[in-house]
């Protein structure tokens, strides 16, 4: 199923005609992303919680969108271009973001 997912990832990001979503993903994935854990982070470090069992909760918070989104927006007709664009940003974002996740919360 994950490589059927990754070649439908693959057929709808070579079928994008245009790049008119890229705002409204890059919105979405800055609050999923970057605020949301963030927010999350400093609010459990100022709680007590510490280490590893904080950096856990941070990076399962800051993870990209699922691939089953794709087939979610397929299945129910929903906006396929938005859905692959929010893809393939939120995977690139992971790559940058992670790094700075494992700096602030390092255990």
């Amino acid at each position: 199923m994950i490589v059927i997912a990754l070649m439908l990832i693959g057929m709808r990001l070579s079928q994008v005609s245009s790049w008119c979503s890229v705002q409204q993903a890059a919105m979405s994935l800055c609050i999923k992303m970057l605020i949301v854990p963030l927010t999350l982070g400093f609010s459990l470090s100022l709680l007590g919680l510490t280490g590893t069992p904080l950096l856990v909760i941070v990076l399962q918070m800051a993870m990209p969108p699922a691939f089953a989104t794709l087939v979610i927006a397929e299945a129910y007709n929903l906006d396929r271009e938005l859905t692959v664009t929010t893809l393939a940003l939120g995977s690139v974002a992971m790559l940058l973001l992670l790094p700075l996740w494992l700096w602030l919360f390092k255990g």
